[in-house]
This record gives C-alpha cells, sequence and structure tokens, in this order.
C-alpha cells in the first residue's frame, strides 16, 4: 500500500521516513547514553542504561536499512509489484 502522493501531497511522508527520524534521535542519544554511564549511579540505574545502550545501538543499520527502503520506494512504487522483479527478473 503506498500512502505516499507526491504530486498532491508532497508533505506526507512513508513509513520509512519516519523510521529514518526515530533511528536518527536514537543515534543522537548514544554519546547522552556513554556520558551518563560514567556517572556513579547503583548498579540497577547502570544495569537500564547499558541495557537502553544496547537496545540503540542498533538502530544505525536501522537507519540504513530504511535509507534504502525509501529509495527503492521512491525508485519502484509499490513493493508489492516491485519485489519479484527486483529478485527474479522480468514476471512474465
Amino acid at each position: 500500500m503506498q500512502i505516499n502522493d507526491h504530486k498532491s501531497n508532497w508533505w506526507l511522508a512513508d513509513i520509512g521516513d519516519y523510521l529514518k527520524v526515530i533511528a536518527n534521535g536514537c543515534v543522537m542519544l548514544q554519546p547522552i547514553i556513554i556520558l551518563f554511564l560514567t556517572l556513579p549511579f547503583g548498579y540497577s540505574q547502570q544495569l537500564f542504561l547499558a541495557l537502553l545502550y544496547n537496545l540503540v545501538k542498533f538502530t544505525s543499520p536501522a537507519f540504513s536499512n530504511m535509507v534504502i527502503f525509501t529509495m527503492l520506494l521512491h525508485l519502484f512504487g509499490n513493493f508489492s509489484v516491485a519485489m519479484p522483479h527486483l529478485i527474479f527478473g522480468t514476471v512474465s
């Protein structure tokens, strides 16, 4: 399902754009979490920050994948139609 009509609704974003914003915010959060990990917190608070950092550090590959997703979406339109052509060549 393509919800983005660039001719009349150029301001709409697709799911890749929203995920890029979230991933970018999480990547910017990483140095802040590292800074807090150097402060003298208790064990449970440091454990929480370490777990949060481990979750947040995997958003960088998600950002890269969403850039590719958005690029392919703009090139081919609907993925349900485009994907067989990308994988298997021309489909008769």
